[in-house]
């Protein structure tokens, strides 16, 4: 099929954003504690003496948005935790672990959540099981460590080996098991 020479060359980004992009942002910012009327967007036509090289001489209209100054430089704000996110040691909540788990553990820990709601008559997630099982873990460190010490050495496979973690992950379980089994009561 022969090349049309009336069409247009592919551009894949348009002369007037790569220019809008490299003069910086131009946006206006209202905040929402501000009242801040954009000024009006003007429209001029491009210079056409000035074409640049990108633009062989394809006329464009360039849409000029004068710069909004805020008032005062700001930091970012900080990430507030709530009042209710105070453990009952006067800590806040503010720390993150993550966890991967299978599809069929994440069904079964959504199940095993929603049942102990659904038997206390109240709404649970699984952040309120997961910290009540870490609070009982810490309460029962003793017993725990005298546990993986009566098991003796083991040694974490590599990530890789999926049956070789299940085997490991089981005798961490078994440690688990029998030191919250022998600890005293949570009071």
């Amino acid at each position: 099929m022969a090349k049309r020479t009336d069409e247009k060359p592919f551009r894949p980004l348009e002369t007037s954003l790569v220019s809008a992009v490299m003069s910086g942002n131009t946006a206006t910012v209202i905040e929402p504690s501000q009242s801040v009327v954009a000024p009006p967007i003007v429209e001029t036509p491009r210079n056409a003496d000035r074409v640049s090289p990108v633009e062989e001489g394809i006329p464009t209209t360039v849409r000029s948005v004068p710069r909004y100054e805020p008032p005062s430089p700001r930091r970012a704000p900080r990430r507030e935790v709530p009042a209710s996110a105070v453990s009952p040691l006067g800590e806040r909540m503010e720390r993150e672990k993550r966890v991967l788990m299978t599809a069929s553990e994440e069904r079964a820990l959504e199940r095993l959540v929603t049942n102990i709601g659904a038997e206390l008559g109240t709404a649970l997630k699984a952040s309120h099981v997961l910290r009540s099982a870490i609070r009982l873990l810490i309460h029962s460190e003793n017993e725990l460590i005298d546990r993986a010490r009566a098991t003796g050495r083991t040694i974490r496979p590599p990530n890789g080996d999926l049956a070789a973690i299940e085997a490991f992950e089981k005798v961490i379980t078994n440690v688990l098991q029998s030191g919250i089994r022998i600890a005293r009561p949570v009071r």
